[in-house]
């Protein structure tokens, strides 16, 4: 017979703290094999080679669809802001580079490799000419 709580509720057992709860096998006892538990690694557990894989798979999903501006440098130089005061339209800029140099291509301020203009459906595009291998690019851009 079941015991009862005042009112006629039927009194729920407390737990004894520490003991292991119904259906946990107790510490130290491997849990029987199908169940759920089997499945869980132990807390602390290191995870397997093929879930530290996936992890990095997923990192490196996520890393590689990150957007970052690519620039196609003409050219640039340094100019005191009073010669910039004084520029109106029409002035000229001259620069150091020769008009048939291959344009600088930049992630950010990093060189990652060189290209020549061309048009493509109307709009200016660059054809690339030298770029550095995967290694290096990441390298520059402050990877390993």
């Amino acid at each position: 017979m079941s015991q009862s709580a005042p009112g006629g509720a039927p009194k729920v057992p407390t737990p004894v703290p520490g003991a292991p709860t119904p259906g946990t096998p107790a510490p130290g006892v491997p849990p029987k094999p199908g169940t759920a538990l089997a499945a869980v690694p132990p807390v602390g557990a290191a995870p397997s080679a093929a879930d530290a894989a996936e992890t990095q798979r997923r990192l490196l999903r996520g890393v590689l669809d990150i957007e970052v501006p690519l620039v196609a440098a003409l050219c640039e130089r340094n100019m005191t802001l009073e010669d910039v005061r004084n520029l109106t339209t029409g002035s000229v800029i001259e620069f150091s580079r020769s008009y048939d140099e291959p344009l600088d291509l930049l992630i950010g301020d990093v060189r990652i490799g060189s290209g020549e203009p061309v048009t493509v459906h109307e709009k200016f595009g660059l054809r690339v000419q030298s770029i550095g291998s995967v290694r290096e690019r990441i390298r520059k851009l402050g990877g390993a």
